[in-house]
Parts: structure tokens; sequence; C-alpha cells
């Protein structure tokens, strides 16, 4: 049923495979709208070849007051979360460095805990991809030097998504707890871009350093890519209830204190994604947009800036034009990074046998990936003798 949506998600595993070991996380996020059944769709493929890749269920818990949780960076370096049998009691933090304490009272959910926690009880789920902020570049070189060159933080990509699994029901709540440990503890890790849902709504989350941190809500009938630079290049500071962005309320007064914007400018162009880690073109990602859009091939080059050019609002029109009559006309102004309608459409677009090198391809990409969607993972499907298939699979 869902060959449309195998295909995609095997020529994306393609696109990551060769470039492996080189850091090439590639993340994909799609909207409920824009999949054949309704589901929404995280995905995260890990690149390493020397991570601890085991598989921990860490238990739920009610804190009583004045208890609090430890905050460790580097916490998935090799610990061991069963060695006293429950991981809330002395666990072993392995390479990890324990910088402090979260005071916390009120109940935690389980959680998958992996290499990078993926998934809790509840179903929220989430992805990242590590993102190079180059030096190269005088521009770089600020941003830089504004987010690390005194960066004492203590928040990192695992302790962020742990925590934000064990107390978040909803990606909402999700992003709202990994922005309140950015402003409280800051960020000391690379940039991140993360991909998280609950299965209704699905959100992108980037941290850059410090404190600062912006998320945007994904609409619901589009598909969302990242591979290793920051896609977040609009933020509407007049959606004050927070409805579809979130931001660090210190973020532009951040920006003008350190020469990275000049007060007045127009905040319609600013460009958190260029502003604090400023990239350049993006192959997987301009790649991923067109085989899931394919009129963007047309509107936009290979070379294509990740953060400034590829499209900040994506029309229904971008779809195949056969179809692009019944599809939803849904434009959100200056919307970033995603192109809507797709799956759905594209389903009519793909032949329905999966072509043997790409199934071949497929299956020594699932080897290194860690994808999910609410309640399931993205897996290798009987079915498509291999392929990757988006299902859920719903826990009781």
């Amino acid at each position: 049923m869902k060959r449309g949506i195998t295909l995609i998600l095997a020529c994306l595993l393609l696109i990551a495979v060769p470039a492996m070991h080189v850091f090439a996380c590639t993340i994909v996020a799609v909207g409920k709208n824009a999949t054949v059944d309704g589901s929404t769709i995280i995905t995260h493929n890990d690149d390493s070849g020397s991570a601890d890749f085991r598989l921990w269920i860490i238990p739920a818990k009610d804190w009583e007051e004045g208890e609090a949780r430890d905050i460790v960076l580097d916490c998935h370096n090799y610990g061991d979360y069963g060695i006293n049998g429950d991981p809330w009691e002395n666990p072993d933090y392995g390479k990890g460095i324990k910088m402090g304490e979260d005071p916390y009272t009120g109940h935690t959910y389980a959680y998958f805990h992996c290499r990078y926690s993926f998934m809790n009880e509840v179903g929220v789920a989430m992805g990242e991809a590590t993102n190079g902020l180059s030096r190269r570049t005088e521009k770089g070189l600020a941003a830089y030097n504004a987010l690390f060159a005194d960066n004492k933080g203590w928040i990192d990509c695992w302790n962020a998504q742990d925590i934000a699994l064990e107390r978040a029901k909803t990606a909402r709540e999700a992003i709202e707890v990994m922005g309140y440990l950015c402003e409280t503890y800051g960020w000391r890790d690379p940039c991140e871009t993360m991909d998280v849902t609950d299965g209704n709504e699905v959100w992108v989350f980037e941290a850059y350093g410090k404190d600062m941190w912006c998320a945007v809500r994904i609409p619901d009938d589009h598909f969302f890519i990242a591979a290793n630079s920051e896609r977040i290049k609009y933020i509407d500071f007049n959606d004050k209830a927070h409805e579809n962005y979130m931001w660090c309320e210190n973020m532009v007064p951040f920006a003008i204190a350190n020469g990275l914007w000049k007060e007045g400018d127009d905040l319609a162009k600013f460009s958190p994604a260029d502003i604090f880690c400023p990239s350049g073109s993006n192959l997987r990602v301009w790649r991923g947009l067109c085989l899931a859009a394919p009129s963007m091939a047309d509107q936009f080059a290979p070379t294509a800036n990740a953060a400034t050019e590829l499209p900040q609002s994506s029309p229904t029109s971008s779809c195949p034009s056969r179809t692009s009559s019944r599809s939803r006309a849904t434009t959100i102004r200056e919307q970033s990074m995603t192109s809507p309608c797709i799956l759905r459409q594209v389903r009519s677009e793909t032949p329905t046998h999966t072509p043997r090198s790409v199934q071949s391809a497929s299956r020594r990409a699932a080897m290194s990936i860690s994808d999910r969607s609410r309640h399931g993972c993205l897996r290798r499907s009987e079915e498509s003798a291999g392929s990757v298939m988006a299902e859920q699979t719903r826990l009781t």
C-alpha cells in the first residue's frame, strides 16, 4: 500500500550511503496530510561506525520533591544503564561527564535509549542531524566566536533528547523542554537539527550554541529534509502564541550584540540557520526535495544554498502537475525548508515494483539507520523484499 513512500525513503537512503563515515546524517519528516494513511513520519540515520548502538529501555519514574536529575555531557558514550538493574540507581555514565543537576518533581516516561534516544512510551519520537559550523569565512568565524569561544554550557544533543523524552507527552512539549534546557544551562554541542513528532504534529528544533535555539512546526501537508546543515530560515516573531514557531527570546538581541545582525533590519529576513550556522549548498537536501516534489529540480539548482535559497514557501504548484489540482492549497508565509502535498501524490508517480538496485542498496543502508515514526520504526518490509517502508506499529 505504501510503495510510493518506500521508494522515496529508499532513494533518500541511497543519497546518504555514499557519504558514510564523512559526517553524513540525514533526517526526513513528513506531516500527517502528506502520507497515504495519515501517519506522521520522522527519520534519523546515523553514519557512525564506532558508536555505542546498544539499546536500553529506561523505565518510567516518579520524582519526589527535592530530587534532581543528573545532567551529563557525552552520556551515550559507552555507559552501562543496566549494570545495577535500575538505570536510575548508581548509573554508569561511561565516558560521560556529570556537569550538574536539574531539580525535577513529577512523572517521567519510559523511553528507548540508544546511540540517540528516539521514542518514549507515549509516542513522542525524534531524530537528529549534527551540523558543521565552518570558520573558513568571516561570517562563520564570527558566529563561532559568539557561540563557542567562551561556551561553558551543559547541554548536548544526547542529554537534551533524553530529558525531552522523559518529560514530554507531545512534540510541542518536547520542544519546550529542550528550549528550557538551552536557556537554563546552555547548549555546548555542535549545531543540531532535530525532527520531532507525536503522531499528530511534526516540529523541527534547532540549537546553535549557548542559549540560542528555535523551532518550527512543519505544516501537515509538507515534507522536510535536513542533512548536516541548519534549515530553519524564518521565524515569525509575531506568533506570540507560539502556534507554529518557538524561539529563544534573547535570539535577536544576542545576534545584534555580537555583530551577526544589524539592529533595525527587517526581521522577516532574519534567518537563524544562516546567522548562527552559515553553510553552502547541500546536494542531499536538494535531491530529497526533488524526489518528493519533482518540479523542484526546475526551480532550484543543485548548488542552491540550503539555508538561504531552498524554498521558504512551497505552494502546491510544486507538486506534479497532474495531481496538484486535488491537493490542498496551503502556503505558509515564508515557511522554510518544506515542500507540500508530496508523498500522497508521488505515490501515483512511482512504479509498483521497486527496482532491484534500490532494494539491494536499501538493505545495505538499513543496516546503519535508526528511523522511527510516532508508534514505530521505519523497517525493512517483507512485502517489498528488503526495501525500507514506513509503517505504524502501535505500542501496547
